[in-house]
């Protein structure tokens, strides 16, 4: 697999690093503090984020268990490969089978629209939820959850990323899916599979504040948006259980988080919202 110029495998430590000669500075916006920074340090252009630095620390010997040494270097490389190649414009296969919908979506509503309606409709889900009126809450959570998909492809075809977005957009995913799990899963399913799933995405909101303060360009990997996906499949699966009274649907969320679990630590040590 042939790598990017800038990124070379120190063989002695095992460990990817950047020749910051050939980096592109553009990407710490040339802020001559970001630029010091990488010079002095060019390990800090790979990652920066403080939820790296928690994680590897107190999770050490889990990880070691969970993902092994070889296979964790191969995604870090994977992910530092398709960060450098990544333009935030570059429609991913869902967004072809979006295209109709963002055809319908009238030209003065913007993708960061969408994001302040998520927002906005959150509360109304959690009102609906524990009041038990499942016949509105769960439909209308699907509804708000689906705008996601619509604000991301409306970006990326409109050509109307931004900053504001790449950061709130993954915020306000959050505090739909981690609401919910606050409010249901705790109570139908295993409490320590919520408490870990809302740990690990408090790290990552943590390392998104890190990054943006020391003027680094947020973007989403693959791998959280993965995480993501299973997340709120778990969460619905639960959801279609609760209202249709389908016990099946029980360990299939159950299933279904623990794999966002796995997907959330490889996000985490790769860094991503």
């Amino acid at each position: 697999m042939a790598l990017p110029p800038n990124i070379k495998i120190d063989r002695l430590q095992s460990k990817p690093i950047i020749d910051v000669s050939s980096f592109d500075l553009s990407r710490a916006n040339r802020d001559p503090n970001n630029i010091e920074r990488l010079q002095r340090n060019p390990k800090a252009a790979i990652n920066p984020s403080i939820g790296l630095i928690i994680v590897t620390r107190l999770t050490h010997a889990i990880s070691r268990q969970v993902i092994p040494k070889r296979v964790w270097r191969m995604l870090v490389i994977y992910d530092m490969i398709i960060a450098s190649m990544r333009n935030p414009y570059q429609l991913y296969p869902h967004d072809y089978l979006m295209k109709p919908i963002i055809d319908m979506v009238p030209e003065f509503l913007r993708p960061n629209h969408f994001t302040v309606i998520r927002m906005i409709l959150t509360p109304l889900v959690l009102i609906l939820l524990l009041l038990e009126i499942y016949d509105y809450g769960v439909p209308l959570f699907i509804i708000v959850a689906f705008t996601d998909a619509i604000d991301g492809s409306l970006a990326r075809w409109r050509r109307q990323v931004t900053q504001w977005g790449t950061f709130y957009d993954p915020i306000a995913d959050k505090l739909l899916i981690l609401s919910v799990i606050l409010l249901i899963l705790i109570q139908h399913v295993n409490p320590l599979i919520a408490y870990i799933i809302i740990g690990l995405e408090v790290l990552m909101v943590i390392g998104g504040w890190y990054k943006r303060r020391n003027g680094a360009k947020m973007q989403a990997n693959v791998w959280g948006k993965i995480k993501m996906l299973l997340q709120f499949f778990g969460v619905m699966f639960l959801l279609l259980s609760l209202w249709l009274g389908v016990d099946m649907f029980i360990p299939i969320s159950n299933g279904t988080l623990i794999l966002a679990v796995l997907f959330a630590i490889v996000a985490l040590l790769t860094y991503s919202l």
